[in-house]
């Protein structure tokens, strides 16, 4: 009895942080972690990075596959994502079709990181086969540095502006992934 309460005490901890579709972090998970971080990056004056991704009319891939499919596609690409950071990052399901990743100790740009995700995602999209439809991803960056001005939470806003140019800019055609 005692090890069945302790059992399900350990899965709803688990669940309280993690999203149960893809089984990376949620956002309660982030709220959390990112005070953590922010503390740390404070002590030791490192930068944090932030990036944002999100998939670019993904409502599409529901409305043509079915949901089922579209759970499958956001599994899948949480997968990519996983491969693709650090021990030390954090990946987040941020909202629907948005997901974040925390890169603590981030002295250096993350262009090549982000870059890896976008050849990765074009592999997927060209290897999977749960649908024709190619996903794009837009993508948004910011750092914070202790000490500056601008909070964690402009930093946020900010990769959250950046990932709105990319979106915007591809309206004329152009994408990642």
């Amino acid at each position: 009895e005692e090890l069945k309460r302790v059992n399900l005490e350990e899965e709803l901890r688990y669940q309280a942080v993690h999203d149960p579709l893809t089984g990376i972090s949620n956002r309660r998970y982030f709220n959390k972690a990112v005070k953590k971080e922010a503390e740390r990056s404070r002590r030791y004056g490192h930068p944090i990075s932030f990036v944002l991704l999100d998939l670019d009319n993904f409502k599409a891939v529901n409305d043509t596959y079915t949901h089922l499919t579209g759970d499958e596609v956001l599994k899948e690409i949480a997968g990519v994502l996983k491969r693709n950071v650090r021990k030390a990052d954090t990946l987040v399901r941020y909202g629907g079709d948005e997901f974040l990743i925390m890169m603590p100790e981030t002295e250096e740009p993350v262009d090549q990181m982000v870059e890896r995700i976008k050849d990765s995602l074009r592999r997927w999209n060209d290897e999977n086969d749960l649908i024709q439809k190619r996903i794009r991803v837009s993508i948004g960056t910011s750092r914070w540095k202790p000490g500056s001005s601008r909070t964690v939470e402009n930093a946020l806003s900010d990769a959250d502006l950046s990932m709105y140019r990319d979106k915007e800019g591809k309206k004329g055609g152009h994408g990642s992934a």
